[in-house]
């Protein structure tokens, strides 16, 4: 209470005070936002302000700026069009609705945040908007201890109508109360229907029995195919209210319509081979893009999917022969396009691990707390393998782990690693009990600083991933077979051969 009592005085002051000043000249802000920042509580002493790229999710840090010693700081920045920044406090990241002349001050009190001055009452809005149109979804996200991604497909269309009607009564009413333009207005309502069709197209893609055939056919009750279907849309593409919520509708749209029916179309995979040979990454690559280049959208829209997907590939499965033939033609089709330093970006991070490079060292710690490094293992084949207690694809392999591991028994020249990923260390003790889980388990040391991560030194994008590093400390393949796959044995077996 007396925490609440000291921001609202805090506030009365800035107000009293800025009341008390000359008016400056709006004409300085021509092209401009300022925003000043009254965080009195505050525990870290840097603000941030951040956009994110929506083509990767990557931040955009626009400043980093230090308080003083009262707990405020202004930031001036050039600005030509609406955005949607992202004001980061003491970790906490706050979303900032900016137009070019704004003048404001955001106050800042633990969790919440306050906007005043020229341009607060859309700020505010927006803010207040983002924040209670969330907390709606995921009230029917979980309902009565249901969540919505394991009902059946009738109770999955009642949930989805009863959410969509929710979203659009809160809109209607939110509107009717607060002063917005319509573009505004359109923008927010827009965004509301995008999250709940990547909603739809997440639940879809975790629950395959939800997107049967025969599901769709024999169910009574169907989704409103026109509001639920995925938007070609180049402004919702470019407006910043709705642009990373788009990126997430398409990725989920990509893998769910196009990935998925890719995969299905291969003949005879197993294990991720083709025919026992061709891996699948070799193939899908070509299968997807050219399944894009297919389709009648607008330029804009197959420009962002054609990237999307680039960018997914080399994400999945890294620097190959078919990505890279996706990122030239990528590049050479769309020479100016925005999109390109992202692909570039991730390409560089992989190619910091392809074959010959120098494994990056990481330390991890074993159940019993012992610290071991991927240097003393150095003089071996090493097979790690990254893995989650969350992750059922990582557990399912085990069983095959523990036959491969058992074919090189009594050989000193091979290591089988097992690095979890984990961030609860206990959940991950309890596993390793519980499973009888054999061999050399670590958990990663530098789990909560990802710049030191394995995550983020071995460029992961998802477990199980499996790496060879050769008797010299080079990575021999940054994508290795999976153990159930019966590849491996030959691999090691051909580094050996080898040697140093």
């Amino acid at each position: 209470m007396k925490q609440t009592v000291n921001f609202l005085i805090s506030i009365f002051s800035v107000l009293l005070f800025a009341n008390c000043q000359p008016q400056r000249n709006v004409e300085d802000l021509k092209d401009k936002f300022r925003l000043r920042v009254s965080a009195p509580q505050t525990d870290l002493p840097s603000v941030i302000l951040k956009k994110v790229n929506a083509i990767d999710f990557q931040d955009s840090i626009i400043t980093i700026e230090e308080l003083d010693s009262l707990g405020e700081l202004v930031i001036e920045e050039s600005l030509h069009a609406p955005l949607l920044a992202y004001l980061v406090v003491d970790d906490i990241s706050h979303p900032v609705y900016l137009k070019t002349g704004d003048d404001l001050t955001v106050h800042v009190n633990q969790s919440e945040i306050y906007f005043s001055g020229k341009g607060a009452e859309l700020s505010n809005a927006v803010s207040q908007y983002l924040k209670q149109s969330l907390a709606i979804r995921e009230q029917y996200v979980v309902s009565n201890g249901n969540m919505i991604f394991n009902l059946d497909y009738p109770h999955f269309v009642d949930r989805m109508d009863s959410l969509k009607n929710a979203i659009g009564d809160f809109h209607q009413a939110f509107i009717d109360s607060v002063n917005l333009p319509q573009e505004l207005s359109n923008s927010l309502e827009n965004r509301n229907r995008i999250n709940l069709v990547w909603l739809k197209e997440n639940c879809e893609l975790g629950n395959p029995e939800m997107n049967n055939s025969l599901n769709l056919e024999k169910s009574e009750k169907k989704l409103d195919s026109t509001y639920f279907a995925f938007p070609f849309s180049d402004t919702l593409l470019k407006n910043q209210l709705t642009a990373i919520d788009y990126t997430i509708a398409a990725q989920m749209y990509l893998d769910l319509h196009v990935l998925r029916p890719a995969y299905k179309n291969l003949p005879q995979v197993k294990n991720g081979y083709i025919n026992d040979s061709i891996p699948t990454e070799e193939v899908i690559p070509y299968v997807t893009n050219q399944l894009i280049e297919n389709m009648e959208i607008s330029e804009e829209v197959k420009e962002f999917l054609l990237a999307k997907n680039t960018l997914s590939r080399i994400m999945d499965n890294g620097i190959s022969e078919s990505t890279d033939s996706l990122m030239n033609n990528f590049k050479r089709t769309y020479r100016n396009s925005t999109y390109t330093a992202a692909l570039e970006n991730e390409y560089r991070n992989w190619n910091a691990i392809i074959p010959g490079k120098p494994a990056p060292d990481f330390v991890g710690i074993t159940p019993e707390g012992k610290k071991v490094s991927l240097s003393d293992l150095s003089g071996k084949v090493i097979y790690i393998d990254f893995w989650a207690t969350w992750c059922g694809p990582c557990i399912e392999q085990f069983p095959y782990s523990e036959q491969l591991e058992s074919e090189f028994e009594g050989s000193e020249n091979v290591a089988f690693l097992y690095v979890s990923v984990d961030k609860n260390k206990e959940k991950w003790e309890r596993m390793i009990k519980n499973k009888n889980l054999h061999g050399l388990h670590v958990i990663d040391a530098e789990v909560a600083n990802h710049e030191k991560s394995v995550w983020n030194k071995y460029v992961l994008r998802g477990v199980p991933r499996f790496i060879l590093v050769d008797q010299s400390g080079l990575i021999a393949n940054e994508n290795a077979p999976i153990p159930s796959s019966g590849k491996v044995k030959a691999e090691v077996d051909k580094l050996l051969a080898k040697g140093i």
